[in-house]
């Protein structure tokens, strides 16, 4: 008697009582059998909806069939779920089993342009888990390896990104500004707006905002003539910080609004929790606590619904400040 029945509808569904005996069973397999039996696995699987936990559990069972031309860009797209979702360690575990993939199987890399992709977001995603020292090793180990103007840009603006963070901000402007010469040529307008964006953000750091509201401005102008949604929201966001810590605060609340509106458009959970927690705070400087309070709640309950880490910590944040 070792399984119990989970169902009989709509067909008869069973599970080990044990995990031990599961394990058991499934080592009694020949290396044949079990291959057989994950790429089935994966294959139904791959009906399924395209959610982060879906992508993980198709990585996994690939990886077991040793069908690596299916486990690569599965294990790309799941880090790429798990970081629109926020949740850091799980993409880099995901992303460095895409790299060790294709590192010790070159051939199940199909699209160049996704294995690049991955080497990116594995350094964005050690900066945003704090780990900048072996962020910068990657970034600057990619350099010799990509050397087309447009690579070499993505690199650089990782690496001014970076450097803000680490409170550089004149070798975070340095970086940003070499990345926007390399882009000109390139005429890339989804790219020149970000690297905007970014010297936006660096240059308010630096306090000098009438700079920063001329890098904002030619973002959303990019933005804007390109239809770039993402960049437009990510670039009101930036206006809104400019002018909350230039004291403009009707402005402020306007783009903190307009962030928050185009996010519930976009369905977009880590976006609408960010907005509702950067209105929140504006809101309470503004004295508005009722609404300050409601922005509050709403971004903690939706980022503990997703288990969106880092917003929830600011969420909390907000709300240990509305309450103070």
């Amino acid at each position: 008697d070792f399984l119990h029945e989970l169902q009989r509808i709509p067909e008869p569904s069973f599970a080990f009582k044990h995990v031990l005996l599961q394990e058991a069973a499934y080592q009694t397999l020949l290396r044949k059998e079990r291959r057989e039996l994950h790429l089935r696995l994966a294959t139904t699987l791959e009906g399924e909806a395209g959610g982060s936990d879906i992508l993980a559990l198709l990585v996994h069972h690939y990886r077991q069939a040793e069908v690596w031309d299916k486990a690569f860009p599965y294990a790309v797209r799941a880090g790429d779920a798990a970081l629109f979702l926020g949740a850091m360690r799980e993409a880099l575990d995901q992303y460095d089993i895409a790299l060790a993939i294709a590192a010790e199987r070159p051939d199940a890399v199909v699209d160049p342009a996704m294995l690049f992709r991955a080497q990116l977001a594995r350094g964005e995603a050690l900066v945003f888990l704090g780990r900048y020292d072996e962020a910068e090793r990657h970034l600057v180990g990619l350099l010799p390896r990509y050397r087309t103007p447009r690579a070499q840009a993505q690199i650089h603006r990782g690496l001014g990104r970076l450097r803000s963070l680490q409170g550089d901000l004149r070798q975070a402007h340095r970086h940003l500004e070499r990345a926007l010469r390399l882009l000109e040529a390139e005429g890339d307008p989804q790219e020149q707006a970000g690297v905007h964006r970014d010297l936006a953000h660096v240059l308010e750091l630096k306090r000098d905002y009438a700079q920063a509201l001329d890098h904002a401005r030619r973002a959303l102008a990019l933005a804007e003539a390109h239809a770039l949604r993402t960049q437009l929201r990510e670039v009101r966001r930036i206006l809104f910080s400019i002018h909350f810590y230039a004291g403009n605060l009707e402005q402020s609340v306007r783009y903190a609004e307009e962030t928050l509106a185009q996010a519930l458009e976009d369905n977009d959970p880590l976006a609408i929790s960010r907005s509702r927690i950067d209105l929140a705070n504006v809101l309470l400087f503004k004295g508005n606590i009722a609404e300050a309070l409601q922005q509050a709640r709403e971004a903690v309950g939706l980022s503990t619904r997703l288990q969106l880490d880092v917003p929830l910590i600011l969420a909390q944040t907000t709300l240990a400040q509305i309450y103070v």
